[in-house]
């Protein structure tokens, strides 16, 4: 539909923003899907190449992410290797969602728990609790061993 005023010799068009024959919910439902599956394929490579760096095998689902030490995550190695990895990590998701501090020690475990909440899973940790007694005193020790889980 266009008017068209003699005064000013303006020009107003109305645009319908309803396309004839086009399932807008459809393509929006297929369009999330497809971005939820980059980001679950980005986040998969880049734990498999963390997971490299402590000679861990790669799992071929995030949720296959179990009982991974804590020290191994948080290893100077991983840390720098996910930031060299950060510019493809956030060509896909949202960076404004991640919380991350890179003066952290847990940086590569903080930056992970915001990438998996974008995918609707989450990061949980167990302590295991490997104390010994040498020559009757306790020497405590707990390790930490984190998992990746559906919300």
């Amino acid at each position: 539909m266009s008017d068209t005023t003699a005064q000013d010799s303006t020009t107003t068009t109305t645009v319908d923003n309803k396309a004839p024959n086009v399932d807008v919910d459809k393509l929006t439902k297929i369009a999330d899907q497809l971005i939820h599956k980059m980001k679950n394929e980005t986040l998969l490579t880049v734990v498999n190449i963390l997971f490299d760096n402590i000679n861990h095998q790669h799992v071929d689902k995030l949720t296959d992410f179990t009982d991974i030490n804590r020290d191994f995550l948080i290893s100077d190695e991983n840390t720098k290797t996910f930031i060299a990895l950060e510019k493809a990590i956030y060509r896909v998701f949202d960076k404004s969602q991640t919380f991350y501090n890179k003066k952290s020690k847990k940086y590569v475990i903080n930056s992970l728990k915001s990438l998996v909440k974008q995918l609707n899973l989450k990061i949980e940790y167990e302590t295991k609790d490997l104390s010994t007694t040498v020559d009757g005193t306790v020497q405590k020790k707990v390790q930490y061993l984190y998992s990746i889980k559906p919300l």
